[in-house]
C-alpha cells in the first residue's frame, strides 16, 4: 500500500501553490488575458453545481427520456448563462462524470441514450465551431477541443508510396537525384 511521504497541504498552502501555477503556459499571462475574477466565477459556478448533487437524484443512463430532458435543461442553462456547453458540464448536471458518459457510449453503441448523447455532443461542437468562426472564442483552443473531445481530424495526410518502375527494386539515391535534375522546370 502506498503511503504519503509528505504532510498534506493546508488551505493557505494550496492557495499559494495554485496562485504560483499561473506562471505556466496554460494561462495567457503573456497577453494579460488572465482574469482572476473570471477564474473565481468559474470555480464558484462549478462548486455550486457540485454542492447541489444529491445521491438520491442520480440519473440512470438507461432512462433515455430523463437523459434527453437533462440535456435540454443543460443546453438551456448554458443559453441563459451565455456559457459554452461542455461534455463535462453536461455530465455534472446529471450527477455523473464525463468518463461515465464515454464508458456508457462505448459499452452501449446501439442504445437510444448513446444516440441522444451523440446528438448533443454534435450540438455542443456546433456551438463551439460557430463561436470560433465569429471570433468569440480562442481559435487555437477551439481546434484543440474539436480534436480532443469532438473527434475532429486533419484531412491532409501525406502518404509516401514506393516508387513503381515496373519492378520492386529499391532505387539508389544517386539515381533519384539524377532523375530529379532532368525534370522540366
Amino acid at each position: 500500500m502506498a503511503k504519503a511521504k509528505n504532510k498534506p497541504q493546508t488551505q493557505n498552502e494550496m492557495i499559494k501553490a495554485a496562485a504560483s501555477s499561473k506562471d505556466t503556459r496554460l494561462y495567457k499571462a503573456q497577453t494579460l488575458e488572465v482574469s482572476d475574477e473570471r477564474i473565481r466565477q468559474t470555480l464558484e459556478r462549478v462548486n455550486a453545481d457540485l454542492e447541489h448533487i444529491r445521491v438520491s437524484d442520480l440519473l440512470s443512463l438507461n432512462d433515455t427520456q430523463r437523459v434527453y430532458d437533462s440535456c435540454i435543461a443543460y443546453m438551456k442553462a448554458c443559453e441563459a448563462a451565455a456559457s459554452m456547453p461542455q461534455l463535462t458540464g453536461l455530465a455534472r448536471s446529471m450527477g455523473l462524470t464525463r468518463q461515465a458518459l464515454w464508458d456508457f457510449r462505448k459499452r452501449n453503441p446501439e442504445h437510444k441514450t448513446t444516440q441522444i448523447l451523440a446528438i448533443f455532443q454534435d450540438a455542443m461542437h456546433e456551438v463551439l465551431t460557430d463561436n470560433a468562426l465569429q471570433n468569440n472564442v480562442n481559435a487555437v483552443m477551439a481546434i484543440f477541443v474539436s480534436k480532443a473531445v469532438y473527434g475532429l481530424q486533419d484531412k491532409n495526410v501525406l502518404e509516401i508510396a514506393p516508387y513503381d518502375n515496373g519492378n520492386a527494386d529499391i532505387i539508389p539515391a544517386d539515381r533519384l537525384i539524377a532523375e530529379a535534375e532532368n525534370l522540366p522546370d
